[in-house]
C-alpha cells in the first residue's frame, strides 16, 4: 500500500523594523573641500519592542488520505465506486449528461470520460488512475455547494482534466491534491482550478494551462511537489481573501515548501493578498506584459492613471523612465500587473458599495532556505510588496525586469543569499532598506538602492554586513532620508553624468564600519558626514579615469588596503576602510601609476589632482592590482 503521509508545515515569520536616522552631507567640487560633509545627527534608534513588527506562527497540516496503487483501499467506512470505459459507455447509452457524486465516499476514475462530474455531497475522495476527463461546454469537476474534495493522482499514472470553455476544476469549498502521479489541468475558457476556500497540494506533478489564472483560491499551500503553469492569461497562482475587513493570517496566502514552481504567464507569477512564504523551493517565473499607448480608451479600459505611463519605446524595446520624464517619446503603460511575486493588499466592499483597501497589515514576502533558487524574468517588478515587507534570509536569485528588482512599501530586509539583478530600472527599493548579509549585485538603469516612500516616513538605508555591488545609471545608493553603514562591503559604480551621484542622501550618510568604495562622475559628489566614526578618503580629478583601471590604495609599508577594478569611467573616488589610521601616509594608484600620496588628517581626507592615468604600469607594493575588493 502506498501511503500519502501527513505533513506538518510550520511557518514562523518574525521580522522587526529598526529605525535610525543619519546626518547631513554637502555637495563638493574637485579641488574644493571634498568630503567636508558637515556634522549631522543620529536620532535615538527605536527598539524593536516599540516599533511595528511582524510576528506570526502558522501551522498548516497537509494531511492526506492513503491510497492503494490498485485502488482497492478498504480503509474507508463508505464504499468505493469505480468509473471506467464500460461505465461511461453505459451512461452515454442512458442519455446521462453528468456524473453526480451525491454520497460521501471514494470514487476511482480511469480511462476516457467526456461527462462533467458534479459533486453534491459534503466530502469526496477522487482517485485518478490514468484518467482523461474532458468537457466542451461545462466545468469538468465542480461543486456548487460547499464541499471538501481530495483528488489523488496514483503513483505512476498520467491524468488529465480539461474544459474547453469553463474552469476545469471549480470547487465551492476546499481542495486537496496528492499522489505521486501526474495531473494536467487545462482550461480553454477560464481558470485551470478555481476554489472558494483553500488549495493544498502535496507530492503531485501538476501542470496547468488557462485562459485566466492557473489557480485562484482563498489560499494555496504546497509541499514536496511540482507545479508548472505553462500558460495563463492572468496570474499563475492567484490568492485573494474573501469576506475580510481587516488583515488576517488565516487566508490570502501562498506557502511553498520544497516545491518546484514554473510559470510563463501574462499576469503575476504569484499574487497573494496577505503573504508569500517560500522555503527550500525552486522558482522559475516568466511574466510577459502588454504595453498600451496613452489614449482615453486605454485609460478607461485598463483603469490607468498618469503615473502608469512610465515607459517609452526605444531601440526595439520598452524602457522605463523617471516620473519627471520630459522627453519627446510617446509614453506607454502595462495593461495589467505582471510581476514575478506580488503581495498585498486586502480589498473589500463596504456597506455603501465602495472599495476599501486595508493598508494596516503585515503584508510580507518571506523567502528562506539554503537550496532555494529564484529565477524571474518579468516585464513588471520581480518582487513587490504593497503596504508591506520583503524579507530574504537566503537562497539564490537571478532577476531581470523592465521595472524594479525588489520593491517594498515598508521594509526590505536582506539577511543572506546571493541576489543578482542583471537588469532592472531600480534594484533594491523600500522605505527602510536593511542589508545585514548576503552577496548582492545590481545593474540598474536608475537607482541601485533607493529608500523612499509616498507616506510621511523617516526612510533610511542601513548596511550592516554582506557584499553589495551596484552598477547604476542613476544614483548608486539614494535615500530620501538617511544612510548608515556599520559593516559589510559596498562598492558603487555610479553614474557617468552629472545629474546623479554615487551616494545621495537627504539627511546624510554616516559610516561607522565596513568597506566602502564609490566611483562616479563629479557632478553631484556626496561624501559621508564629518561625524562618521571611520576614516574616509575622497579623491577627485577633472579628467576621466577610464573603465577597467585598477584602483589600488596601499599604506606606507606598501601593504594593500583595497584594490578595485573600475566597471565604469569616473572622476571621483570615495574610499573608507577600517584599516585607515590617523597620521599614516597612503598612496593611491591607477593601473600601477601613482596618482597621489596622502596622509589621513581628519575623518574626511580630501585629495585632488588633474593627472591622467596612462597605460597599466608596474605595480608597486605587495599584491596590488590582483583583483577587486578589500
Amino acid at each position: 500500500m502506498k501511503k500519502i503521509l501527513k505533513h506538518l508545515f510550520p511557518i514562523c515569520m518574525v521580522c522587526c523594523f529598526f529605525f535610525v536616522g543619519c546626518s547631513t552631507s554637502e555637495y563638493v567640487n574637485p579641488g574644493d573641500n571634498l568630503g567636508g560633509g558637515g556634522e549631522g545627527t543620529i536620532p535615538d534608534s527605536t527598539s524593536s519592542d516599540s516599533t511595528s513588527s511582524l510576528s506570526s506562527s502558522i501551522s498548516i497540516d497537509l494531511s492526506t488520505l492513503s491510497a492503494n496503487d490498485d485502488a482497492t483501499d478498504d480503509n474507508y467506512s463508505s464504499s468505493i465506486t469505480y468509473y471506467d470505459a464500460d461505465t461511461y459507455s453505459q451512461l452515454a447509452t442512458s442519455g446521462a449528461e453528468t456524473i453526480t457524486l451525491s454520497t460521501n465516499g471514494v470514487y476511482v476514475f480511469s480511462d476516457t470520460c467526456t461527462l462533467p462530474i458534479e459533486i453534491t455531497c459534503d466530502s469526496v475522495h477522487i482517485i485518478l488512475n490514468n484518467a482523461s476527463i474532458s468537457t466542451d461546454s461545462s466545468k469538468t469537476i465542480y461543486s456548487d455547494s460547499t464541499a471538501s474534495v481530495l483528488i489523488t493522482a496514483l503513483d505512476g499514472t498520467t491524468n488529465t482534466i480539461y474544459s474547453s470553455s469553463k474552469s476545469a476544476i471549480a470547487i465551492e469549498g476546499n481542495l486537496q491534491i496528492n499522489g505521486s502521479g501526474s495531473l494536467t489541468v487545462t482550461s480553454g475558457g477560464k481558470h485551470s482550478i478555481t476554489v472558494s476556500g483553500s488549495v493544498e497540494i502535496v507530492d503531485t506533478t501538476l501542470t496547468l494551462s488557462a485562459t485566466n489564472h492557473g489557480i485562484t483560491a482563498n489560499s494555496v499551500t504546497a509541499q514536496n511537489c511540482s507545479i508548472d503553469v505553462t500558460t495563463a492569461g492572468k496570474d499563475g497562482l492567484n490568492v485573494e481573501c474573501t469576506d475580510v475587513t481587516a488583515y488576517t493570517y488565516t487566508q490570502g496566502f501562498v506557502a511553498l515548501d520544497n516545491v518546484t514552481y514554473t510559470c510563463d504567464v501574462s499576469g503575476d507569477g504569484i499574487q497573494a493578498d496577505t503573504f508569500i512564504y517560500i522555503n527550500e523551493s525552486v522558482l522559475n517565473i516568466t511574466t510577459t506584459g502588454t504595453f498600451v499607448s496613452d489614449t482615453t480608451a486605454n485609460r478607461s479600459t485598463y483603469e490607468l492613471v498618469d503615473d502608469d505611463f512610465r515607459y517609452i519605446y526605444s531601440n526595439s524595446t520598452y524602457q522605463k523612465v523617471a516620473s519627471d520624464y520630459s522627453g519627446n517619446s510617446a509614453l506607454y503603460a502595462l495593461s495589467q500587473s505582471c510581476k514575478g511575486l506580488k503581495v498585498g493588499e486586502i480589498e473589500y466592499t463596504d456597506s455603501t458599495g465602495a472599495t476599501v483597501t486595508v493598508e494596516d497589515g503585515d503584508y510580507t514576502i518571506w523567502i528562506t532556505g539554503d537550496s532555494t533558487q529564484v529565477e524571474i524574468n518579468s516585464t513588471d517588478d520581480s518582487l513587490h510588496a504593497n503596504s508591506g515587507n520583503i524579507v530574504i534570509d537566503n537562497g539564490t536569485f537571478n532577476l531581470n525586469t523592465y521595472d524594479d528588482a525588489l520593491t517594498a512599501d515598508l521594509l526590505l530586509q536582506i539577511n543572506g543569499g546571493i541576489i543578482t539583478a542583471e537588469s532592472c530600472f531600480e534594484g533594491l527599493e523600500g522605505a527602510y532598506v536593511e542589508i545585514n548579509d548576503g552577496t548582492i549585485n545590481v545593474v540598474s538603469s536608475d537607482d541601485g538602492v533607493n529608500a523612499t516612500s509616498d507616506d510621511d516616513l523617516s526612510v533610511y538605508i542601513i548596511i550592516a554586513g554582506g557584499e553589495t555591488t551596484i552598477n547604476a545609471e542613476g544614483d548608486g545608493v539614494d535615500s530620501n532620508g538617511s544612510i548608515l553603514m556599520t559593516g559589510g562591503t559596498l562598492i558603487v559604480y555610479g553614474p557617468t553624468n552629472g545629474a546623479d551621484a554615487g551616494i545621495d542622501s537627504e539627511t546624510g550618510f554616516i559610516i561607522q564600519g565596513g568597506n566602502l568604495f564609490v566611483a562616479s562622475t563629479l557632478g553631484m559628489v556626496e561624501t559621508p558626514a564629518s561625524n562618521s566614526t571611520q576614516y574616509v578618503v575622497s579623491f577627485a580629478q577633472n579628467s576621466s579615469i577610464k573603465s577597467g583601471t585598477i584602483i589600488t590604495i596601499t599604506n606606507n609599508s606598501g601593504e594593500e588596503v583595497c584594490s578595485v577594478t573600475l566597471e565604469k569611467s569616473c572622476q571621483s573616488i570615495i574610499v573608507s576602510s577600517a584599516e585607515f589610521t590617523a597620521g599614516e601616509t597612503y598612496k593611491i594608484y591607477g593601473n600601477g601609476s601613482l596618482l597621489k600620496t596622502f596622509t589621513i588628517n581628519s575623518i574626511i581626507t580630501s585629495i585632488g589632482s588633474s593627472a591622467t592615468i596612462g597605460a597599466q604600469g608596474t605595480t608597486p607594493g605587495s599584491n596590488i592590482g590582483k583583483g577587486g575588493g578589500f
